[in-house]
């Protein structure tokens, strides 16, 4: 990252050669060249893309799409960021590990977000339990339409 906030470095031979072309590339995909210069609200393609990748790889083959991975200078920030850019009408579930920080479950609390907590399994390596998972979200309604009746109409 150094030579990404100082390119100079980038002549300098004490640097190895990968560490050099991993800076170039990068640098490449900032416009100007530059990681002070603009970029997407949600992050730097690249850096998307290879988390996306990243992804894929850790959870044996799901995959991960860069449309929905969002890097920020913190957890809170782009959670608040999320919250406040959605478009639907319902409240918006945050899935939140227990425990956690107060002031992160406060500040989603106060854009309308409603808290679900879970535990991860220590024992597992501290992974998320689907079970768990299932016992923290509560399905409230559920809505049933066909495509020969889509507005539902005659089951009331």
């Amino acid at each position: 990252l150094a030579a990404c906030f100082y390119p100079a470095l980038l002549e300098d031979d004490s640097l190895p050669l990968d560490v050099k072309q991993r800076a170039e590339s990068l640098l490449r995909e900032c416009d100007g060249g530059s990681i002070g210069s603009y970029t997407e609200s949600s992050g730097i393609a690249k850096i998307k893309h290879c988390v996306s990748q990243f992804i894929t790889r850790r959870d044996g083959g799901v995959p991960s799409s860069p449309d929905n991975i969002f890097i920020k200078s913190g957890s809170q920030t782009i959670m608040l960021k999320l919250l406040i850019s959605g478009k639907d009408l319902c409240q918006t579930g945050v899935l939140i590990p227990v425990p956690t920080y107060a002031s992160f479950t406060l500040a989603l609390e106060e854009q309308g977000a409603a808290i679900i907590p879970y535990h991860l399994c220590e024992e597992q390596g501290w992974t998320l339990q689907v079970e768990e998972l299932r016992k923290s979200a509560v399905i409230i309604a559920r809505i049933k339409k066909t495509s020969a009746d889509p507005t539902n109409f005659s089951n009331f």
